[in-house]
């Protein structure tokens, strides 16, 4: 039980950090760091980004439990296509998006340390325009994973462009 909680919170905390971390589109991040722009017409390439809007913690960060329930039926689609559901309570997840820079350095983080991990991280690659498809996911998943070399983390995917 003491586990399945440290996996929500490590896993709450990771997914509001990415998502608050990204910002959306054309807005100040929650932090009131630099706008994040992203361009109206989203190339599906990936660019390492690493060095942008590098911060420093958000000191009014204040990471909160969450019921596990809200992560206990996440419909993903696995890279061949089928669909699949992931649970909190099998591991902890992650929720990335290949064009932001606070993501990639969180892999790279990830991957220097993932020998430290008693369960490693099941990623979620969302934040794709509309109109990607799947082969297009996979594509910039297995780019990225080349550029940055990083481990290879299991990945499922959303392709809704709110998912993120």
């Amino acid at each position: 039980m003491r586990r399945i909680g440290f996996t929500t919170v490590l896993c709450s905390a990771l997914a509001l950090g990415a998502v608050v971390g990204c910002g959306n589109v054309g807005e100040p991040s929650q932090s009131g760091g630099a706008k994040v722009v992203r361009a109206q017409a989203h190339p599906l390439v990936f660019q390492n980004r690493t060095q942008e809007y590098v911060t420093s913690p958000d000191a009014r960060f204040d990471p909160q439990t969450v019921g596990s329930s809200l992560y206990e039926n996440v419909p993903v689609l696995q890279a061949d296509g089928k669909p699949a559901h992931l649970d909190v309570a099998r591991g902890p997840i992650l929720f990335v998006a290949y064009w932001c820079p606070h993501c990639q350095r969180t892999l790279q983080l990830f991957t220097k340390l993932i020998s430290q991990f008693k369960q490693t991280p099941t990623l979620v690659a969302v934040g794709y325009p509309k109109g990607a498809t799947l082969a297009d996911a996979v594509r910039i998943n297995h780019t990225e994973r080349q550029q940055l070399r990083l481990a290879n983390f299991p990945t499922y995917y959303m392709l809704a462009s709110d998912a993120w």
